[in-house]
């Protein structure tokens, strides 16, 4: 089954089914929004994946701003169209999705941060590079949006150092290429093995990462790669239920001590928020025990679980801070830009893919079928279905993240994406990952060969080994133990 891949004179952007622009109210905005309270209670998700999917999100949909004049001095014609890409290629990080970033020593090939300091005998960066204005020197400042995903990027960082060291010690012809070729994969395998195991229904995730000749909505081949776009629906609507996964209040070391702190305070702590200065070793530190699940290493340690996927959001999410009045309702800015693009219901999407060649097949496949709205237990939700006719005209982000609470038993509810969600977010991975320059799934990843496994068997044989699985886990435990 093929959807309209690419048919859209957007040059990055298109609609998987165009022709199905939902009109969303004013007044259902609003009502949508007066429906979300403090949620309280989690999943099975470690918070680090909030801020995970974040750093993916701007590695994918990021591209050059023509405003930038520095930037644009610097690359030629052919960088200035083809800088960042919708691709998984972590050009976010590199700055450039084929050579050099602006910020990695042309003669060593590793990242240059005076912000730096010592764990176990290794060099580790504790805050991103920055000009005497705090501005991050990096290849996206949305990566200084707010503490996490900061000491997300930071964590790369410090892994291409390290694995660009390992290199050079088993004498590579060119240690960067090697470096950045094998963070690229384990990035892909972190993606695949872990973030999308963990949040994707297991039935849709099986169809299209495991089981041989499965249908796919999107037929796309690594042939594709220059073609590869990214639709609004995913965009613009299922990947965005990670603004569903965001809690109030995080651990983080402070002077060496755990201590909460609401998510404000993290928005503060970067360039944007005016207070990077206290972002110093001995004041603020990730306290990565807490975002990440260590049992893998026969550590029990208790995580922070991410809150749950439905429309249920954090009264902070409400009023973002960082952002002009009139935009900082995660609520309204979401349904806003899915109207402006022309995103359909929810369902009307279903009806689409069911249509479409081989649309019964594909859905039973999947088990993808309308949701029973009667079964969603909220009674100010079930109020707006009646008032707004949403039993059948529902917004597609809206629909992504009630679709949770029918397809899984009820103790576990709302911890991973319901089927559509699944399939649009799963197929849209299966695609970069194939179209990706550096691609898991068209060349493979040959464990054998991997320094960064390497290593980390030969540090931590007690670790489980899992079929060779890599997680963020292994990521941490690389870099800071």
């Amino acid at each position: 089954m093929v959807a309209r891949h690419g048919e859209n004179p957007d040059p990055d952007y298109y609609l998987m089914f165009p022709g199905h622009r939902l009109e969303i109210s004013d007044c259902l905005i609003v009502s949508l929004a007066e429906t979300m309270y403090q949620k309280d209670g989690g999943t099975d998700i470690p918070v680090g994946y909030t801020y995970l999917g974040q750093f993916i999100a701007h590695d994918i949909t990021h591209f050059i701003d023509p405003a930038d004049k520095t930037l644009l001095k610097q690359l030629s014609a052919v960088e200035r169209h083809n800088r960042r890409t919708p691709s998984l290629d972590l050009d976010s990080l590199y700055g450039h999705p084929s050579g050099f970033g602006s910020y990695i020593d042309s003669k060593d090939g590793k990242f240059v941060n005076k912000n730096q300091t010592e764990e176990k005998g290794r060099i580790v960066f504790f805050d991103l590079p920055r000009d005497e204005q705090g501005n991050a020197l990096i290849g996206d400042g949305k990566n200084d949006e707010n503490l996490f995903v900061a000491q997300m990027h930071l964590l790369f960082m410090s892994a291409h150092n390290r694995l660009y060291d390992l290199y050079s010690d088993q004498g590579a012809k060119d240690p960067f290429k090697e470096a950045r070729k094998e963070l690229t994969l384990i990035y892909q395998r972190i993606i695949q093995d872990d973030f999308l195991y963990r949040i994707l229904n297991h039935r849709v995730f099986e169809a299209l990462f495991r089981k041989s000749g499965a249908l796919y909505l999107l037929d796309i081949s690594p042939e594709d790669r220059v073609y590869m776009k990214l639709p609004h629906e995913f965009s613009a609507a299922a990947f965005r239920f990670g603004h569903s996964l965001v809690r109030s209040d995080y651990n983080i070391r402070f002077q060496g001590e755990i201590l909460p702190q609401n998510i404000r305070q993290f928005f503060k702590l970067t360039g944007r928020g005016g207070e990077w200065e206290k972002i110093r070793p001995d004041q603020f530190s990730m306290a990565w025990d807490e975002q990440v699940d260590l049992s893998r290493y026969k550590v029990d340690n208790n995580y922070q679980e991410a809150e749950m996927i439905d429309t249920h959001f954090i009264s902070e999410m409400l009023s973002l801070p960082m952002e002009p009045s009139g935009k900082n309702n995660i609520i309204a800015r979401n349904l806003g830009r899915a109207m402006e693009f022309g995103i359909g219901s929810g369902q009307s999407v279903i009806r689409a893919i069911n249509s479409g060649q081989q649309g019964g097949e594909y859905c039973e496949q999947m088990g993808l079928e309308v949701l029973d709205f009667d079964k969603v237990k909220n009674n100010d939700m079930q109020t707006l279905f009646d008032n707004f006719d949403l039993r059948s005209h529902m917004p597609l982000w809206t629909y992504v993240l009630i679709e949770p609470a029918q397809h899984f038993p009820s103790h576990i509810a709302h911890t991973r994406l319901g089927t559509l969600g699944s399939l649009l977010v799963g197929e849209v991975f299966r695609a970069l990952l194939l179209t990706s320059r550096t691609s898991l799934l068209d060349k493979g990843f040959d464990s054998s060969q991997s320094v960064f496994l390497r290593d980390i068997k030969s540090r931590f044989p007690e670790r489980e080994s899992n079929g060779d699985k890599i997680g963020l886990e292994d990521l941490v435990a690389f870099v800071h133990f």
